[in-house]
């Protein structure tokens, strides 16, 4: 069902224009506008407060806004100074919207100068925030069966059974939090074996596991490995590809700021690009 909703704004000591609903093919998995709301305030003495309300067809819960220094959308909790301060107005156990504290030139102004414009872009939520949802640590194992190139990402409990039972696989430590149950906003990943390098291993998306088990008789599925956000969604911290050009069909997956070293120092793996979005720290 598409979210129907409305929003109109006060504000107390700025001016708002260049308001744009922004709509993409991908939107954030928690948004409930269908995109995120962008729009310009002036400041005065560096600071804006801006009061929207949010009238729609879901309740929402949380506020989220756009970080230029991380490049991903966080909740913008009220700490006193700036953030989202919800409010119930009528006392129905429901808020009606939130007063956005802003700040000229912090890490949520989007010029990212103290100029006296401040430019935001978030969005109305629901559900829980990325770090409560993707709560379960997995784990890095390298097979040392083979020089290069091969890896496997584990759980708690299978990490405990790779540790006691399988010595040439190597744990390299902690690799990113993902969910194990379905969670809205989440998609599915599933695990392969590549039969050509036992012990190395592929995760993929439901579209691409559709292709490999039509097209890749060498890729054994061993089912659902876990569950994340889904690359472009800017909710979490990103989580790239790399194949092993030593084995063919093996793969590395990493975040920054191991990514760029990978980049720059290991020309035997190449960038295929973001596989989904996790939380690392």
């Amino acid at each position: 069902m598409i979210d129907e909703f409305n929003i109109h704004a006060d504000f107390n000591n700025g001016i708002i224009n260049s308001w744009h609903h922004i709509q993409e093919e991908s939107t954030h998995p928690l948004s409930l506008i269908n995109g995120e709301l962008e729009f310009r305030v002036t400041a005065t003495e560096g600071e804006a407060e801006v009061k929207l309300y949010f009238d729609g067809n879901h309740e929402f819960n949380r506020y989220y806004i756009f970080n230029t220094q991380n490049q991903r959308y966080e909740v913008f909790d009220f700490n006193g100074d700036t953030g989202a301060e919800l409010f119930d107005e009528d006392d129905d156990s429901n808020y009606e919207g939130v007063i956005l504290h802003l700040q000229d030139g912090s890490e949520h102004d989007l010029d990212g100068a103290r100029n006296g414009v401040i430019i935001k872009r978030g969005f109305f939520a629901g559900g829980n925030p990325p770090e409560t949802v993707l709560n379960k640590p997995m784990y890095r194992f390298r097979n040392s069966d083979y020089d290069t190139g091969a890896y496997l990402y584990a759980g708690e409990i299978e990490s405990e059974s790779i540790r006691e039972n399988y010595p040439n696989f190597v744990e390299e430590g902690f690799a990113f939090y993902v969910s194990t149950t379905p969670q809205d906003g989440l998609i599915t990943f599933n695990r392969f074996q590549n039969l050509d390098y036992p012990g190395s291993y592929l995760y993929a998306e439901e579209t691409e596991s559709e292709s490999i088990r039509e097209n890749y008789p060498n890729f054994v599925e061993e089912g659902i490995a876990f569950y994340a956000y889904p690359q472009g969604s800017q909710m979490a911290d990103v989580i790239s590809r790399f194949q092993s050009n030593d084995l063919l069909g093996s793969y590395l997956y990493t975040s920054e700021p191991e990514t760029d070293n990978v980049i720059s120092n290991y020309a035997n793996f190449n960038l295929e690009g973001i596989a989904f979005e996790a939380v690392v720290a």
